[in-house]
């Protein structure tokens, strides 16, 4: 589809729970870490923080090129990000081990950022597994994209109303989901019947944030709801979603 400059683009999908083909039912490359997907993949997500003297530097390691089995000399990220480090304090998102690394995820002013840490250098933090409903519920947010979760009255459940943005020169391609369903533990799943052009999201909720990811059609071209969410303390959702408040 041409899109001529200042045009925006919108794509609805209205998730509902229903039997469908897993999304995420295949697993990543067992050296795989450094995007969303593998970095987020299986059930053992919890927080970390950094432990070691004040001027220690821990790096997220690649994942390529044999790493991260080659060293961290070779398989620093820094190359391409001189940030991606963490210091003592830091907190990090980890999910999957390899060996003596666990692959994290953390997001900055920056950007995001990935890769591989040593086990070693963490002290982990468990997670809530039975968070209440009341700490799903409010406005997220993640760079221009909006959640905001309330109570579905009728079922007692959940509902989740968004928007994602993607911004281009070309002007600006977003998609809406319109989800309902009951959170088990940590994981909230509406579902939409897979096929072409149907949308799939998965949300879960590990202490004070919020994972989302999806299966990349839930909106226009380059347009995912995927991110690590954080919530506002005041609900807000309107037809200016997406822009940052002064």
């Amino acid at each position: 589809m041409k899109v001529n400059l200042g045009i925006t683009i919108a794509f609805f999908c209205l998730c509902e729970m229903a039997q469908a083909e897993d999304y995420w039912k295949d697993p990543p490359d067992e050296t795989s870490c450094g995007d969303l997907y593998s970095s987020t993949y299986g059930p053992d997500f919890r927080f970390a923080r950094v432990m070691g003297p004040k001027e220690k530097r821990v790096y997220f390691l690649q994942d390529s090129n044999g790493c991260p089995k080659a060293g961290e000399s070779k398989c620093r990220w820094e190359e391409f990000s001189p940030s991606s480090y963490l210091v003592p304090g830091d907190r990090v998102l980890v999910s999957r081990k390899y060996e003596s690394w666990i692959c994290g995820w953390r997001v900055t002013p920056e950007g995001d950022e990935g890769g591989w840490l040593l086990v070693k250098d963490l002290e982990f933090i468990e997670p809530d597994l039975n968070p209440s409903l009341e700490k799903w519920i409010g406005t997220w947010r993640y760079n221009y994209n909006v959640l905001k979760i309330t109570l579905n009255k009728e079922t007692q459940g959940l509902r989740v109303v968004g928007k994602a943005i993607y911004r281009s020169p070309r002007g600006d391609y977003w998609g809406k989901i319109d989800a309902a369903g009951e959170p088990k533990g940590t994981e909230l799943r509406p579902l939409e019947k897979i096929s072409e052009g149907y949308c799939q999201v998965r949300f879960r909720l590990i202490d004070d944030s919020l994972i989302v990811s999806d299966n990349s059609s839930c909106g226009g071209p380059n347009v995912r709801f995927d991110g690590l969410y954080q919530k506002e303390n005041k609900a807000v959702l309107s037809d200016t979603t997406g822009k940052r408040k002064s």
